[in-house]
């Protein structure tokens, strides 16, 4: 099966009884009636569409179809470069730029570059100063959801901590044990 730039997008097998839907979906032209009845259930939400794994309803076979590979495991989208599989080609393409180094999402303030989409929107909050997402405990906010996480487990009582070896004081963040370790006892890490 080929994609709208004539890229192969999965191989289907006649003999094999897993691919009988799939190559009637391919091979048969849907009718007028049917494509407006989609355009009308996409446009009003309505779903149709039910997955028989878990019961969740689409509005459309292409993303039930994309759905239903959460449950079966299938992954059509064979990265050229490695063994990895990918259930949808959008993640085949931005897997393929780890292995070409492709980084086609560039600052506009910088010129810095990144391979996904959302690399390049974190990264413009470092120019705009914005900061999304704020701790309910203490109102400090952050530019990115991990550090808030991180921060979060600041005001947990029963956090993990690191302590040194040396000293025994305790940290809460390994980082912050480094930068101890390595000042005042002169040890850094490899």
């Amino acid at each position: 099966v080929r994609g709208s730039k004539g890229e192969v997008l999965y191989i289907l097998d006649a003999t094999n009884p897993r691919h009988s839907n799939w190559l009637r979906f391919v091979h048969e032209a849907p009718s007028q009636e049917q494509k407006n009845l989609a355009a009308i259930q996409t446009h009003t939400g309505e779903k149709e569409k039910v997955c028989p794994y878990c019961g969740q309803k689409f509005a459309s076979s292409g993303t039930l179809r994309v759905h239903i590979r959460s449950h079966t495991g299938e992954r059509p989208y064979q990265c050229p470069y490695c063994d990895k599989g990918f259930s949808k080609n959008d993640g085949l393409k931005m897997h393929i730029r780890t292995h070409t180094r492709e980084k086609p999402y560039k600052c506009s303030e910088c010129s810095k570059a990144f391979s996904q989409k959302r690399g390049l929107e974190e990264h413009k909050r470092t120019h705009t100063g914005e900061k999304p997402f704020q701790c309910d405990v203490c109102d400090l906010a952050f530019s990115l959801k991990k550090m808030l996480i991180r921060h979060k487990m600041t005001h947990n009582p029963h956090r993990p901590l690191a302590e040194c070896q040396f000293c025994h004081k305790k940290f809460t963040r390994n980082d912050y044990l480094k930068v101890h370790r390595d000042h005042v006892h002169g040890v850094a890490d490899s």
